[in-house]
């Protein structure tokens, strides 16, 4: 969705006093589960006139208006609920259904920078934000050895949310303690919102088999300039030894229908001593082919020489199926 410019950014002035939902926020008492049913689709019109129509409204009364106009445009209740979870401010454009915890893709339509978060909702507490401002000061980037390699081109490294528009991020594999683990990418940047991106910083979000928040875990920086002058290669035969050298991305391509929810998961995790895994990306089946797969693309930097396996499991709609999927190993030899 475009930003909103002029006007809109006189709002956002006035919003970003409002408290974020931070990864520490809960939300009790509501009883709200969060579902495909929160969906809202506006049009950019009718986002016109909700700002056109709220904007006198000042920062006290402008939640209730973002609400009623929702209403008055034939929003959902479970749409609505969930917008007032987020004090009026944003509202639910896509959802993606994780078997736990969930994704929630929001848009704030009239924030002056990210108009798109990920929220991790139905779990305790009921919203974790991935770019709350807690978790932002949390990562400590100067204890990876590749930020004294980026501190010496730059002596302005700042971390902002990364870009949260996509609905494949962010990546999931189970955890020690037989949870789910989201691992979410930032942008390290020289010195600006809008300046070059120097590195990628990956943190983990853990959370129990029963859904609660656990915390989150540094887990290092990818030299974005180092990568981007190393071809990265893609391998769809796991009976084929992977073999790459330190700093090295490389990514694994699997087939998958996501039309009908099939999708993948780490099998086991992986040992992030070796590896840790950078990106997924779904590409979409070509438009003029039959097949209806499209691929799901995981990428993954070699970190340290040393050798390895990644195991993949494809996750059927139908549970008794996913039981019987067959995980494919990659074995990967690192120099």
């Amino acid at each position: 969705m475009r930003r909103l410019l002029c006007q809109a950014l006189c709002l956002s002035i006035l919003l970003c006093s409002v408290p974020e939902l931070s990864a520490n926020s809960q939300q009790t008492g509501s009883g709200f589960t969060v579902s495909r049913k929160a969906i809202w689709s506006p049009t950019d019109e009718m986002i016109q006139n909700l700002e056109e129509k709220c904007k006198a409204t000042g920062l006290n009364g402008f939640a209730g208006c973002f609400i009623s106009f929702m209403q008055s445009s034939g929003a959902s209740p479970e749409a609505i609920q969930f917008a007032k979870l987020l004090n009026g401010e944003g509202y639910l454009r896509d959802f993606r259904k994780r078997l736990g915890v969930d994704v929630a893709y929001v848009t704030y339509p009239f924030r002056a920078n990210e108009n798109d978060a990920v929220l991790f909702v139905n779990g305790s507490p009921q919203i974790v934000d991935v770019d709350g401002q807690s978790v932002i000061q949390s990562i400590n980037i100067k204890s990876d050895p590749v930020y004294a390699q980026l501190a010496s081109k730059s002596s302005k490294l700042e971390i902002f949310p990364g870009d949260r528009s996509a609905t494949d991020q962010p990546a999931l594999e189970r955890n020690t303690q037989g949870g789910q683990r989201f691992i979410v990418r930032y942008n390290v940047v020289n010195g600006c919102h809008a300046c070059e991106i120097m590195a990628y910083a990956l943190v983990a979000f853990d959370f129990t088999k029963e859904g609660k928040f656990i915390g989150t875990e540094f887990m290092g920086l990818s030299d974005q300039s180092t990568a981007s002058v190393r071809p990265r290669m893609r391998f769809t035969n796991p009976r084929a030894i992977i073999d790459t050298r330190v700093g090295q991305q490389f990514s694994l391509v699997l087939f998958s229908n996501h039309s009908v929810g099939n999708h993948w998961e780490l099998a086991t995790p992986i040992d992030q001593t070796i590896v840790k895994l950078v990106d997924t990306a779904f590409e979409p089946p070509d438009p003029d082919q039959s097949n209806p797969r499209g691929k799901e693309v995981w990428t993954f930097i070699a970190t340290q020489k040393g050798s390895t396996t990644i195991s993949v499991k494809q996750v059927f709609r139908n549970a008794q199926r996913s039981a019987q999927a067959t995980p494919k190993n990659f074995k990967i030899v690192i120099n």
